[in-house]
């Protein structure tokens, strides 16, 4: 079973199904124009947020025109608020000591193309990027398998990193994944053996609008080598 949601660029929820009520407790009619960001854990945020603003790898052909991309599918884990209990004999104490309960769902999204903007309606959300979101809950199967630890980068034409977004991944790998890679050629960080399947991927990357990786090493410290799989989209 799922639920399925549409976003708007803004963050807010234009449409979701009734079934939600069965996964997070929260009537669908009271969702619809909140902000998703209110229901999702904060540390999901950026993750959440880069499937809806992707950054691109560059436009390194120099089209004077926006040229036309499939839709952009992607597939990532959020923590989903569970709506809490609402207990009137609670003691604002008790409400401030609560721990909020979060439910960990699989998404799978389709990015849309922005429509054109109707410039008849100044209030009006054409043009917007929106998300269609499909969110099922995790089998105990899949809930024993480790995390894995998400990032987002913008690379230039040549694979040199221009931006990184490390705020989803935990403080063991914020180590070794920070803004001091900012500047650094990603080919250079590969391991030899790898170095031309990621060539191979950024180069497929640029043809097609969107690619995702096998798995390479990049060496990000010394004697420290980790272990990427990359889904970039141009």
């Amino acid at each position: 079973m799922a639920f399925c949601s549409v976003v708007n660029t803004d963050g807010k929820i234009e449409f979701v199904t009734p079934n939600v009520e069965t996964f997070l407790e929260y009537n669908h009619e009271y969702l619809i124009d909140k902000s998703i960001y209110n229901i999702i854990h904060v540390g999901d945020h950026a993750r959440f947020s880069s499937n809806l603003l992707p950054m691109s790898i560059g436009n390194v052909f120099g089209w004077s025109e926006p040229r036309e991309t499939p839709n952009k599918c992607s597939a990532f884990r959020c923590r989903f608020l569970i709506k809490p209990p609402e207990d009137q004999d609670e003691t604002m104490e008790e409400k401030q000591t609560r721990v909020s309960q979060y439910e960990n769902m699989q998404i799978s999204a389709v990015l849309l193309p922005q429509p054109e903007k109707n410039e008849t309606d100044e209030n009006s959300t054409e043009g917007q990027n929106r998300l269609v979101c499909v969110a099922r809950r995790l089998p105990p199967s899949e809930k024993k398998h480790s995390r894995t630890e998400q990032f987002v980068t913008r690379l230039d034409g040549r694979g040199k990193i221009i931006s990184i977004d490390t705020s989803c991944i935990s403080t063991m790998y914020s180590q070794y994944l920070n803004k001091d890679l900012v500047g650094c050629i990603i080919q250079e960080m590969c391991h030899p053996d790898d170095f031309q399947k990621l060539t191979q991927h950024l180069k497929e990357t640029l043809q097609q609008g969107s690619n995702t990786s096998g798995i390479y090493r990049l060496r990000l410290a010394h004697e420290k080598l980790f272990t990427f799989k990359r889904k970039v989209s141009a």
